[in-house]
Order: C-alpha cells, then structure tokens, then sequence
C-alpha cells in the first residue's frame, strides 16, 4: 500500500479563498501550507489531523517532490527524496522489476546537499524502515493525489492556478503521466 492524505486546515483555505490578486500573493507568501502523511504499507510519514491546528508542511513542494521522483525513478530506477523540515531524514525509492523498495533513512551529514532530490544513494547511518510496494501502486497514487490536490486548490479559488508552482506542478504531473504512458 502507498497513499497519500493531505488536509489544508479551514484558516488556510480561507485565506485562499480570500485572494483576488495572485500576484500580492506569489510575492507574499506563495505556498499552499498544511498537513500531509505518507503511508507505505504500516509505516507513516508526517501526519494528517484537522483537529490538530498544525500547518507547518508546504503541500506543493511535497506533491512537486513526488511527481519529479517518479521520473527520475522511471529513468534511473533509484531516486532520494529530501523529507522537508527534517534533519538528514531522506526517503530512498528503489525500482526492481514491478516493485519499488522504499526506505526512510537517516544521511551522513547531508548538510549542504544541493537539491530535494537526488539520484544517487545517500551515505545512511540509520535505517527507519524499508518496505516492498508494486511499482503502479506508488504511481498511481501520487499522479492522482497530486490530480485532487490541484482540483482542492482551483475549487477554492481559480486564481491559484496562476500560481507559478501550481502552474508548474500542474505541469509537471501532466509530463509524468505522458512519460510513463509511454513507457
């Protein structure tokens, strides 16, 4: 099993409901912040709780994360994912065959690393856990939890799809969705 939930709290869809300049709104604060929670198989990533006032997670930079990760799992079979707001935590997906092995781990000393993501395994001194998912599982389930989140967004407001990392993120699924249509 791999399922994304995501929840934007009443204060941050009011807010977003609420725009009616994007552009006031890309130079202000140009992130869409709530909770968000990965499940693979038993073992969770962050958390989703409304009753719970947290905001602190960027939804888009995680749903954009993913998407960017199943290309470069598609084209390399090994990606790592930079797990936002944490210390050296990284989640590694590695593709064999139909399955993807998916690992939480902890980087030696990734301070200084360069981007979110990477193609390149990590130094790891911790192993949190390792799990076996079906490869369409885990795209399946990130191209359309990334399809409802952009349909969240655009249904609160049209305006946010002028948003430049909507627009990109909204760009970048449609590319995956081709690339592995294709493959």
């Amino acid at each position: 099993m791999f399922k994304i939930n995501y929840e934007i709290l009443e204060s941050e869809r009011d807010r977003l409901k609420s725009i009616n300049d994007f552009t006031i709104f890309e130079d202000d604060v140009s992130t869409i912040h709530g909770q968000i929670q990965i499940s693979v198989t038993n073992k969770l990533i962050g958390f989703v709780d409304k009753d719970i006032p947290y905001e602190g997670e960027l939804l888009t930079m995680w749903f954009q994360l993913l998407n960017e990760a199943l290309y470069v799992l598609e084209t390399n079979g090994f990606v790592t994912i930079y797990e936002p707001d944490s210390v050296d935590i990284w989640i590694e997906f590695q593709l064999i065959t139909s399955d993807i092995y998916i690992r939480r781990i902890r980087a030696e000393n990734s301070v200084g690393f360069s981007s979110l993501i990477d193609c390149k395994p990590k130094v790891n001194k911790e192993v949190f856990w390792s799990e076996k998912v079906n490869k369409m599982v885990v795209y399946k389930s990130i191209i359309e939890s990334t399809n409802i989140f952009v349909e969240d967004i655009l249904s609160l407001n049209g305006l946010l799809g002028e948003l430049g990392d909507i627009k990109k993120l909204i760009k970048t699924n449609s590319e995956v969705r081709e690339f592995l249509n294709n493959n």
